[in-house]
């Protein structure tokens, strides 16, 4: 996702309205991702580098295919917080990914939720039985039927604890309503901002 992420800022407009854009406050699209003035590598690129990027990135989902088929062990997760890549919001985006290079759902799921998670975490991963972490996530609808599927979270188990879909639309609701106050928009857009600009000055 970050390769497919230097191209796809060309189109910085429809990165900025974007629903994972949305789910951060609103001085990472303004100031910190702008593709003028912001902290991001799109600045130093120019129309060759976006053309060369956007060709070659079929060949690195063909590679990435190749190397899952040769029994590479691959793990998913991303940058966080680089340009335009929101943390959860840009996992689904990568997953997705992995399908568009020829995975089916099932073994890109497999890889985030056993093979990402072992690695991290040790062996007891990704097992149902006792003694195993309580860590999951329940969805209404099968995402290894389709990865569509992901948006569909009735609840979240972590660390043993129950979290009900409808809290998370709360809690995510409820911080979302705190980036969208003006005071908080103010603040932080004009503090960001000028940390921007003196940065930019001093690269100048």
């Amino acid at each position: 996702i970050t390769l497919q992420r230097k191209f796809a800022l060309q189109d910085y407009e429809n990165l900025r309205t974007s629903s994972s854009a949305n789910l951060l406050p609103e001085f990472y699209p303004a100031h910190l991702w702008h593709p003028r003035r912001g902290m991001v590598s799109s600045r130093l690129m120019s129309a060759a580098d976006f053309s060369q990027f956007e060709s070659t990135f079929p060949l690195v989902l063909e590679g990435f295919y190749f190397l899952h088929q040769q029994g590479v062990e691959i793990h998913s997760g991303t940058d966080s917080a680089a340009e335009f890549i929101v943390p959860g919001a840009g996992l689904h985006e990568e997953l997705r990914l992995m399908e568009r290079a020829g995975l089916e759902p099932e073994q890109v799921l497999a890889i985030s939720s056993v093979a990402t998670s072992r690695y991290l975490f040790g062996r007891n991963y990704g097992q149902l039985e006792v003694g195993s972490p309580a860590e999951m996530v329940v969805y209404s609808r099968d995402p290894t039927e389709n990865l569509e599927n992901l948006d569909s979270i009735q609840a979240v188990v972590r660390a043993g604890r129950y979290y009900p879909g409808e809290w998370l639309q709360r809690e995510n609701q409820s911080w979302q309503d705190w980036f969208n106050r003006p005071e908080y928009q103010w603040v932080t857009n004009t503090l960001v901002g000028s940390a921007v600009a003196a940065l930019n000055l001093v690269a100048d």
